[in-house]
Parts: structure tokens; C-alpha cells; sequence
């Protein structure tokens, strides 16, 4: 391997904060300030003693503190066990005043009963109250470096260049070699190699060694094309507390350090949300992301209220005027760390930086209204919309930095905002308002020949186009035209997001006392799934059936008879949105047939026809006869009358009768019996004998 070739390997390498991997074999370099010189023996003794206290430290915290929470937390229960008992006369039997006077054995009962039912509660907060303390007092008892840890690991990239230069310098003097010490940068490395003459085959060994390191990160995010102005707004008020901005500064800084800033590449600055916004510093000032960091660890709080819409009136300012270091012709990317509250209006002030190209991507700690934030957040909400506890932050720190770096990377025609119907394209300033115009075109991909275009002014640099289809791909040209110079045109491809609609109707059928079913449409392409959820009304415990997106009915059953129910089917896309529509169904009440039929004879063509009543919301019962001889009859009575007298049944026919219970919703199960009538037998003649 070439020298050229092992500095430029050492150029893309590492940083000292990369994952440990197993050092390579041990080489003794000369390099005198890739480690200082250990303590001597007094050094040491003192560095134990200080290990020893501070464990110590950490052992009388771990067990005074829970003894001191428990204890406070638990001591009103304890009393007021305590008192029942001791008042009691089947146990303690104390014969003192307040005992006597205000307690007989039932209070003392009712005492002992309240103290044990007050004890889960007070337990619950007590571990609440010591997991918050715990979290808040173990950063304040940071274990202190070995005084002999690596100074070059510990230095700025200054003082590592400075180290090696010495070590360097000073090998020359003919200082002893030292153990190469695994935290030493590469740059270090490198440098020491050269200096002692290490062989190629080791150098490449190490240099192999470093490649792994290099694997071990993960794929590196390409910042070089970055180019942009990076602005935090951070809340800084009264409704966030000491503890959770100092996590919020901890989790910017990181989110900075690896940044690639200076006057070329990525500029930041930071506002402060309260009564009145403060910048922190400009964009021009930090051209490092370790002074970067620094300048916001040292950040204070400003407390006050929660004025967010003054913040980005000032963030705008901030953003777009060069006195506050901002460049024109760069991307311009709003991180807003929230804890949800705002005590004005923020929508109009986002969507006025929206509107000039800004991307803004939100990080709230939880209690921001999700819908609110998903429309002041860049679409679509899944890519610039973070919801986090203040202390998981770290976690989401690699990929909202790499949307950072995307975000800010191109510097030509792109496009954001992407929705199924619309998206706004950008693009730097190449023209003014005298110097020419710009020609936009889209055009679907699959089809050239519907192409739209419009002409803008020379000092665009953005355009809402919308009224587009969803799921497709549009191929979009911006070319400059210009009598002064000429300008290449820029393309780029946009697909838009696909259709998310709600289900358009619900149909409830087939309705029964314990179930019905549902369908619905129409049924898009992109759902993942369906959801149902259901409930009576007008309250009652909701329940949730999910049904897979390649059907669109579903049976809902152990219902409640005659009740009314909610019924929402929710539509969930592979965006995660979601998209639903509620409608009523009713279950029918539990029908009951009639329990028996009796006749009874009042003539030769007159019954008096009778029932047992039947079971449930009863609203009437229906009477039908049909006769063998003349027309059949059909009679509606309350469901108080439980008989009728039927007439014109003629001797000697079969008639049929049925009697139908009728309920709010439907007919109930009807009772049908046959009677025949008796022939009529002529009287027999009187004879006189």
C-alpha cells in the first residue's frame, strides 16, 4: 500500500468516539504524547482514593435514597395503621385520652381497613418519586477520567495535530518508546508509524484495523454535498423543566458535533423559545461542530411563557438576512425541539416559512397534539415528525441527522412537501427579476404527451404545482431562460404518495339480536389493513377487530340484543395514516313465541281465541285467520289483549289461526294452531205417540 494511499485512507477514517473494536497487535512507537506519562505512586494512591469515594457515594445513594422516599411516602398509611391498632381494644387496648374520646373499636377498624387500602397508591408514587430522583442525581456524580487517559483522545483535532507534530519532534530528541494506546486517533497513528519506520506490512495492518472501525459505524452519511443553514428552536420556557432542557441540549449537541460546519458546507444557529425569542448565536459564529456543542451546552434557560409564533417570526429573520450569517442560494432546514405547548398561534407563522422553501422537521417530547404538529412539520409528517422521551432522544439522533444532511444536500430542481395530489418544487436562485424567466414543464412518465407548463418570473424560486394523480411518477424540467448566460436546464423525477381516502359508506346487515354485519368501500389499493372498532351506545367499552386489506365486510357478534351500536372502520395505509367513517347499526331484540293458543266454542260459528303473553318490549300482537269458507281476516290488538272472537266460521270447516308477537324492530316468532268446527245435526222430529 501507498503512502498516498494510507493518507488518504486515514482522511476518511474515524472519529475517537467510533465503537470499540478489538486493537490491533501491540506496536511500540516512539511517539511520546500519544500518552502522557503515568502518575507516580502518590498520583495513584490519590486516584484510588477518589474511585473508592465515589463508589462509595454511588452505594450510599442507592440505599439512603429509596429508604428516604419509601419511608416519607409511606409514613401517613403507617400512622394511620398504626393508630386503629393501638386504639383497638382486641389488640393494644391503649387506655389514652384521644383514644378513649374520639375511637371505638369500629373507627379503630375503619382506620386499620383505610391505612392498608392507602398503601398500593403510596407505593406506586414512591417508585415514581425515587425513579425520578435516581435519574435526575446520578448526572450530577460523574466518575472523573484517569488522570493518565490519553490526551490525544481527549484534545481537540488542534491538540491531536499539535501531539503529533511533538511526538514527532521529540522522537527526533531521542525519547524513549512507548505502548501504542488504542484510543489514539488515526491521525496520530499515521504520524508515529512514519516516524518509527514501522514496517509497510504492519502499517497495513493497521490501516485494515481502522477500515473495520470505519464498517463498524455503519454506512457514512454523505455530507460532503451538504450546503445549507441548519436553525434550532428550542423551547426554552417555564413549561419545560431544568432537567429536560439540559437532556434537549445534550441531544442537539450531539445531533451538531459530527456536522460537517464552516462558510462552505453547513452553517447553524439556535433560537430560544419564551416570553420574548433570543438567538444564541448567529450562524456565522461556530465554524466546528465541537464549538458548536459547546456553545450549546452553555446555553441557559430563559423560562417565561411559551410565545413559539414570535420564535419563528424571528427564526424567519434569522434565516433569510445576511447581518444573522445566513447565505442566499442554500437550503434552509427548521428543527424545532417542542414539548408540545404553544401560547400563540404557530400554523400561519410554519406555513410562511414553508412557503419559502424552508424544510422543518419537529421533535416533541410527547405531549404535542399529533395532528398539529403533522401539519406544521415538512410532508410527508412520517419523515420529518418525531414523537420521543426527553430521555430517548439519543436514539433517533443518526437518521434525523441524515435527513438533516439529505435535506441540505442537493443544489438544483427538488422537490417537498409530496402529498397524493400535489408538491412544491424548489430550486436555487439562478435568474433575477430582470435577468430572464423560468420555463417549469411536469409530465407524467408513462405518458410524455400530457405535459403542463407554466412560466415564471426570474425571481421565483419555488411553485405549488397540484391537481396531480396519486401513485404516480412525474418527470419535472426547469429551464433557465437568459440573454446574459446560458443556464442548463434541471430535472428531476417527483412520485407522488398514493390515494388515502376513508371508506365512503358503510352498509349494516343481516341484523340479528347478537350480531350484524358490516361492509364497506370503496377499498383503495394502498391500505395495509382495516380496523372496526365498535361500541354501544350511549357509552359502553369499545372493542377492535382488525380485517386484512383484501376484504371488505366482516361479521361483528356477541352484541347486546336490541342495542345500538357505533361503528367505525378505519382505513391504515403503509404511510401510516389512517382514514375512517363511523355509522349506527342495531342489534334486533330476543323474540319469543307465544306460549299456547286456546279456543273456546260460543257458537256454532263464533270462538273466543286466547294466548299466553309473550316475553320482551311487547308492542301489540297480530291476529290472522284463515278460513276454509269465506275471506281470511287479520286483526291488530294491545299488548294488554291476550283473546279475540273470531266469527263466521262455518260448522263443519278447518280454519287456520296464527298470532304474531310484534317488537319495536320486528316481528317476533308467530303460533299457529288448527280448530274445526262442528257439523250442525238437525234437532230430531217429536212424534206424538
Amino acid at each position: 500500500m501507498s503512502e498516498a494511499e494510507m493518507e488518504a485512507e486515514v482522511e476518511d477514517g474515524v472519529s475517537d468516539t467510533s465503537p470499540m473494536l478489538p486493537g490491533p497487535p501491540s506496536l511500540r512507537l516512539r511517539a511520546p504524547q500519544l500518552r502522557p506519562e503515568p502518575l507516580g505512586p502518590a498520583g495513584r494512591c490519590l486516584w484510588a482514593l477518589m474511585l473508592a469515594t465515589a463508589n462509595l457515594t454511588l452505594l450510599l445513594l442507592h440505599l439512603l435514597l429509596p429508604i428516604a422516599v419509601f419511608s416519607l411516602a409511606l409514613l401517613p398509611s403507617a400512622a394511620v395503621v398504626y393508630l386503629g391498632f393501638h386504639c383497638h381494644s382486641r389488640v393494644l387496648r391503649s387506655d389514652s385520652r384521644p383514644c378513649r374520646a374520639l375511637l371505638d373499636d369500629r373507627s379503630s377498624s375503619a382506620l386499620i381497613v383505610l391505612g392498608f387500602l392507602t398503601l398500593p397508591p403510596m407505593l406506586v408514587l414512591a417508585s415514581a418519586a425515587y425513579g425520578r430522583l435516581l435519574r435526575r442525581l446520578c448526572p450530577l456524580l460523574p466518575l472523573p477520567p484517569p488522570p493518565w487517559a490519553s490526551a490525544c483522545a481527549r484534545g481537540s483535532a488542534a491538540k491531536v495535530q499539535g501531539s503529533c507534530m511533538e511526538a514527532q519532534d521529540r522522537w527526533e530528541g531521542g525519547i524513549q518508546a512507548r505502548e501504542w494506546h488504542p484510543s489514539t486517533p488515526p491521525a496520530c497513528l499515521l504520524t508515529a508509524m512514519r516516524v518509527n519506520k514501522i514496517d509497510p506490512r504492519a502499517q497495513a495492518c493497521v490501516l485494515e484495523w481502522l477500515r473495520k472501525l470505519k464498517q463498524a459505524e455503519g454506512p457514512a452519511t454523505p455530507s460532503s454535498a451538504a450546503q445549507g443553514d441548519l436553525l434550532f428552536l428550542l423551547d426554552s420556557s417555564a413549561s419545560v423543566s431544568y432537567y429536560e432542557f439540559s437532556r434537549v441540549k445534550e441531544f442537539v449537541g450531539q445531533l451538531v458535533q459530527p456536522l460537517p460546519l464552516g462558510p462552505g458546507s453547513v452553517q447553524t444557529s439556535m433560537v430560544h423559545v419564551g416570553s420574548e425569542p433570543t438567538v444564541e448565536f448567529p450562524f456565522d459564529q461556530h465554524h466546528s461542530g465541537a464549538a458548536a456543542q459547546e456553545a450549546i451546552q452553555a446555553a441557559k434557560q430563559l423560562m417565561g411563557d411559551t410565545n413559539t409564533g414570535l420564535a419563528l417570526a424571528l427564526a424567519k429573520k434569522q434565516l433569510f438576512t445576511t447581518e444573522a450569517g445566513a447565505r442566499s442560494g442554500v437550503r434552509k432546514v427548521l428543527v424545532w425541539v417542542t414539548d408540545g405547548d404553544s401560547s400563540d398561534d404557530v400554523q400561519a407563522p410554519m406555513q410562511a416559512l414553508k412557503d419559502l422553501g424552508v424544510t422543518v422537521f419537529i421533535v416533541s417530547t410527547g405531549r404535542g397534539n399529533f395532528l398539529d404538529l403533522s401539519a406544521a412539520a415538512s410532508q410527508p409528517p412520517e419523515k420529518h415528525l418525531r414523537f420521543v422521551d426527553v430521555d430517548d432522544l439519543r436514539i433517533i439522533i443518526p437518521e434525523l441527522r441524515g435527513a438533516i444532511l439529505e435535506a441540505m444536500r442537493p443544489q438544483q430542481l427538488y422537490a417537498i412537501d409530496v402529498t397524493s395530489h400535489s408538491f412544491r418544487l424548489a430550486w436555487p436562485p439562478l435568474l433575477s427579476g430582470d435577468s430572464g424567466y423560468y420555463l417549469l414543464e411536469v409530465a407524467p412518465s408513462t405518458n410524455p404527451g400530457a405535459k403542463q407548463s407554466r412560466q415564471l418570473f426570474g425571481n421565483e424560486t419555488s411553485w405549488f404545482w397540484d391537481g396531480l394523480e396519486p401513485s404516480t411518477t412525474y418527470k419535472v424540467v426547469l429551464v433557465p431562460e437568459s440573454n446574459l448566460q446560458y443556464l442548463a436546464p434541471q430535472t428531476t423525477q417527483v412520485t407522488t404518495l398514493e390515494e388515502e381516502v376513508s371508506p365512503a359508506r358503510i352498509l349494516i346487515s343481516h341484523s340479528k339480536p347478537h350480531s350484524f354485519h358490516v361492509s364497506w368501500g370503496p377499498t383503495p389499493v394502498g391500505v395495509l389493513r382495516y380496523q372496526v372498532l365498535y361500541g354501544p351506545l350511549p357509552a359502553g367499552g369499545a372493542r377492535l377487530l382488525e380485517v386484512p386489506a383484501t376484504e371488505n365486510s366482516t361479521t361483528l357478534d356477541n352484541l347486546s340484543p336490541n342495542t345500538t351500536y357505533l361503528v367505525t372502520v378505519a382505513a391504515i395505509y403503509r404511510s401510516g395514516r389512517e382514514k375512517a367513517l363511523s355509522a349506527k347499526a342495531c342489534t334486533q331484540e330476543v323474540a319469543s313465541k307465544i306460549g299456547r293458543l286456546y279456543f273456546q266454542s260460543l257458537g256454532p260459528s263464533t270462538v273466543n281465541a286466547s294466548w299466553d303473553s309473550a316475553e320482551g318490549d311487547v308492542r301489540g300482537y297480530r291476529v290472522r285467520c284463515r278460513r276454509q269458507l269465506g275471506p281470511p281476516s287479520l286483526l291488530s290488538v294491545s299488548p294488554q289483549t291476550h283473546s279475540v272472537i273470531l266469527t263466521g266460521l262455518a260448522a263443519g270447516t278447518t280454519n287456520h289461526v296464527c298470532v304474531t308477537p310484534i317488537y319495536p324492530s320486528h316481528a317476533g316468532s308467530r303460533r299457529c294452531q288448527t280448530i274445526r268446527m262442528h257439523p250442525v245435526t238437525p234437532a230430531p222430529e217429536y212424534r206424538p205417540t
